[in-house]
């Protein structure tokens, strides 16, 4: 817990382990759309065998809600294995490419100079833009985009969070 009281929301991460196949994933997110619940963030990819996938699932839920989606995670076929998270021992990351208007005075150098701070990197520049590769945690990201300002940021892809606990 963040210390709060036990009926607030937090943010929470579940990891899921499922069979890679057609359907799973849209029944796991139809749950959540029938409690009229958002989903924050979710990123899928195949696990170490190919006939399995790992999804992570972001999003605000308080004690009861998310137990309330944990059991019910569970009892889904091809479900093979539901985590919540322990997100203070999690390596979480989040991968955005940003691109962003260069401006007059302000601009490469800048840019450069900023990424180097934040350990980002420049990965294609022209006359205008520049795209941005991130890896971070979001709160480091959302820092990153609220320093460039909304009037640099041209565009923006996520993945959403990924995430492994730590091992003991």
């Amino acid at each position: 817990m963040t210390g709060g009281k036990a009926d607030e929301e937090r943010a929470r991460v579940f990891s899921l382990l499922v069979a890679n196949k057609p359907g799973v994933l849209f029944r796991i997110t139809s749950l959540f759309r029938r409690k009229n619940f958002n989903i924050e963030s979710v990123s899928v990819g195949e696990h170490i065998k190919e006939d399995e996938s790992r999804i992570v699932i972001g999003l605000m839920a308080d004690d009861a809600m998310a137990n309330i989606f944990e059991r019910l995670l569970r009892k889904q076929i091809d479900v093979y294995e539901v985590r919540q998270m322990d997100i203070s021992r999690a390596a979480l990351r989040e991968l955005a490419l940003v691109r962003v208007r260069l401006v007059e005075g302000n601009g490469v150098g800048y840019l450069h100079q900023l990424c180097s701070i934040f350990d980002y990197k420049v990965i294609s520049i022209n006359r205008n833009y520049a795209t941005v590769q991130a890896v971070d945690v979001p709160s480091r990201l959302e820092e990153f985009l609220a320093i460039l300002g909304e009037s640099r940021v041209k565009d923006i892809a996520r993945t959403g969070i990924t995430a492994l606990e730590e091992a003991d």
